[in-house]
């Protein structure tokens, strides 16, 4: 996922909304290449949401979501926005932390392929190979749709950035990544670019913050939690004002004319429901059975103490609808 902020391509910390920062209650968070998964951050600095409410978020770049999460289980965030995966694991490994809310789905994920391949559904791939980042919920995307089709293929691991050159020198007959990369793949594979259409999986991001912030700070997390509500009302109200501030915070990462057409693969709410809970104990299931943990049964209840329910509440409570 290579879009981020410019600041962060100078490899710089940014503390949004500086001018006010030392007056403020600065909390640190985990963020990456989120503008189009989590441009509720966007909007609140932008809007002044979170001046408003005494916050000076300073994002902190990762190259992933499991690093952004592995530093607030270190203690240091407070923070951190990613997609489900690296929750669910942490949950499973009862690690200290809780989350939030959910910012977004996208639900345009999809395999892609070149016309070498001689695929043009799942079933094409039986016996042949799928590049893609291994113990990811990318994985966890694909089995699950190979399952569902009946379809026996060979996984090989390969980080995001080898995707479309392996699948490009033919290593591979098709790959699967991340939301972020669809853009990079097409740009590489040009006219060889296609689509296989997979299930109905949502990629997930959510806020998530450490146990320790929440119980020292709660009334701050409250906070922070309202200024991403106020700023989804904004996009609900005036998309294409939200999308001017992304591609403004993007630069050149991402372009106005590309944010605005792959809007609509976003369904963006900050909610809490049961789709949530749903979703984890099946990649918690699916995480058990390959043994990357295994003392603890993934079940719903265990799930949903991994949910700090109470900010939102507080602020949105029809946005709760937790079982």
């Amino acid at each position: 996922m290579l879009h981020t902020l410019r600041a962060f391509l100078l490899g710089v910390p940014l503390v949004l909304s500086a001018p006010a920062a030392l007056a403020q209650k600065v909390v640190t968070v985990g963020w990456g290449s989120y503008s189009m998964d989590a441009p509720q951050v966007l909007v609140a600095s932008e809007k002044g949401y979170f001046k408003e409410a005494g916050i000076a978020p300073k994002l902190i770049p990762f190259q992933s979501g499991r690093e952004g999460f592995e530093a607030l289980i270190g203690g240091q965030l407070d923070v951190t926005v990613m997609a489900e995966f690296p929750a669910v694991v942490g949950t499973l490994r009862k690690q200290p932390f809780a989350v939030l809310a959910v910012l977004s789905r996208f639900v345009a994920n999809r395999l892609i392929t070149t016309p070498a391949s001689g695929a043009t559904d799942l079933a094409g791939l039986s016996g042949k190979k799928i590049g893609l980042p291994v113990g990811t919920n990318v994985q966890f995307m694909v089995d699950e749709d190979l399952k569902r089709a009946g379809v026996k293929a060979q996984i090989v691991n390969l980080t995001p950035p080898d995707l479309p050159p392996a699948l490009l020198r033919g290593d591979v007959d098709a790959i699967a990544t991340f939301p972020g990369a669809f853009g990079g793949a097409r740009r590489i594979l040009g006219e060889r670019y296609r689509e296989l259409p997979v299930s109905a999986y949502a990629t997930t991001f959510v806020v998530a913050a450490s146990r320790d912030f929440l119980a020292k700070d709660p009334a701050t997390t409250a906070k922070l939690v309202e200024a991403l509500v106020r700023a989804d009302e904004v996009m609900k109200s005036d998309p294409a004002g939200a999308q001017d501030i992304v591609a403004k915070a993007a630069g050149k990462a991402l372009t106005l004319e590309g944010i605005r057409a792959d809007w609509d693969k976003y369904r963006y709410g900050v909610v809490l429901d049961g789709g949530l809970i749903d979703l984890m104990v099946r990649e918690g299931t699916w995480i058990r059975e390959r043994g990357i943990v295994r003392d603890t049964e993934p079940s719903a209840a265990l799930f949903r103490s991994a949910v700090a329910d109470a900010p939102l509440k507080s602020v949105a409570p029809a946005t709760v609808t937790l079982p």
